[in-house]
């Protein structure tokens, strides 16, 4: 069944509720991506986006647009310039990393409720896990330490809809405008001194970002090999004696089997290892004749 969108209370536009699932799938399509090359500083290419939409539509039957997936990644850079910052500041240890969440307690709710003082963005995060924060540190760090992080009070706050995973289907263009939840996240600080501050750190973040961007592609690599390895490989000699045992072919056609199969995607020599023995004839027949 398709996902529906639902109405926000006082909103006459349609939502669509980001799930883990959503998630995970934007996170997995996004960091082969980055192997593939579509990833730049800042940005991502549009078949990146587009990679994103088609992995949607084919797994779960989600029917989004890429400008819908710019404006999920918008929320999830605020997301992660929010506890970053916390992460940064000397004298407060409210991120717990076993736990992936800002802890509050009451020992030091009188710091928190003082940090959120200027961070009213922050206010929302208390005590709530961030099951995929070990992804935003792998697809937003590097954005951020190159000057992208800017963004993060402005553009950001305006991509969000009064939820942080409900996303517009209406109209993509909204998120460009500003939303009550924005204005109001402006807070003591203006605009412009959140960014002065994001400038000021963006030297230092750079050579973190950087390192996180070459994880990213280790790690990425590292799966894509490691299925690789996973899947059975059979030899030439294996291939050949099974093609070997089919009744009627010709030597021709077992050598020409053998040499198209090993050659070719494993996953057809497995199937026909599936079927049974009575029906392998028909199906070398008709691989065979495949161009």
């Amino acid at each position: 069944m398709k996902r529906q969108g639902s109405i926000l209370p006082g909103k006459s536009r349609v939502y669509r509720q980001w799930d883990s699932q959503m998630d995970k799938i934007l996170s997995r399509v996004l960091l082969d991506q980055i192997v593939q090359g579509n990833k730049g500083d800042g940005d991502w290419k549009t078949q990146a986006y587009q990679a994103v939409v088609d992995q949607l539509r084919t797994d779960l039957a989600i029917n989004v647009t890429r400008d819908n997936v710019k404006n999920r990644l918008r929320a999830w850079k605020k997301r992660y310039a929010v506890i970053a910052d916390i992460q940064k500041r000397s004298g407060l240890s409210f991120w717990d990393e076993d736990k992936k969440m800002i802890v509050v307690t009451a020992d030091n709710m009188s710091d928190w409720q003082s940090y959120c003082n200027d961070h009213p963005d922050a206010r929302s995060y208390a005590n709530t896990y961030i099951e995929n924060w070990d992804d935003l540190v792998l697809l937003c760090a590097r954005d951020r330490a190159v000057g992208d992080g800017a963004e993060h009070y402005s553009e950001a706050n305006a991509s969000m809809a009064d939820e942080d995973d409900m996303e517009d289907v209406g109209s993509a263009s909204t998120f460009g405008n500003s939303s009550a939840h924005g204005s109001k996240s402006q807070g003591k600080k203006s605009i412009g001194e959140v960014s002065s501050e994001s400038r000021k750190r963006a030297k230092k973040d750079s050579q973190v970002g950087d390192a996180l961007y070459m994880v990213a592609n280790s790690l990425s690599s590292y799966l894509q090999s490691k299925k690789k390895e996973e899947e059975p490989r059979y030899t030439g000699k294996e291939i050949y004696d099974v093609i070997c045992e089919i009744p009627g072919l010709t030597h021709l056609e077992v050598a020409k089997a053998a040499m198209k199969y090993r050659s070719g995607d494993p996953e057809q020599f497995k199937l026909l290892l599936e079927i049974p023995k009575e029906d392998r004839r028909i199906f070398v027949e008709c691989f065979l004749g495949e161009p």
